[in-house]
């Protein structure tokens, strides 16, 4: 959705994200830049990453998800 359809219709988004457990994915100008998501889903993902036996699954990424380039290593 948009994020002025986000805004005027922010409670009835809520309430949706909240009681149907659904991600709502907020766009401006078209691109991805933020999500809603249930209270109680955070939660579980949080809770889901402390137990992870791996914390950094992608243990070579940076922020954005790219490789970081090796040390000492030619290509």
């Amino acid at each position: 959705m948009s994020l002025a359809d986000a805004k005027a219709h922010a409670s009835k988004v809520v309430a949706r994200v909240s009681g149907q457990h659904m991600r709502g994915d907020v766009r401006v100008h078209g691109k991805s830049s933020a999500v809603l998501l249930a209270t109680e889903d955070l939660e579980s993902l949080e809770e889901s990453i402390e137990t992870s036996p791996t914390p950094t699954p992608c243990g070579g990424c940076t922020p954005r998800g790219r490789a970081r380039p090796r040390q000492g290593r030619e290509p």
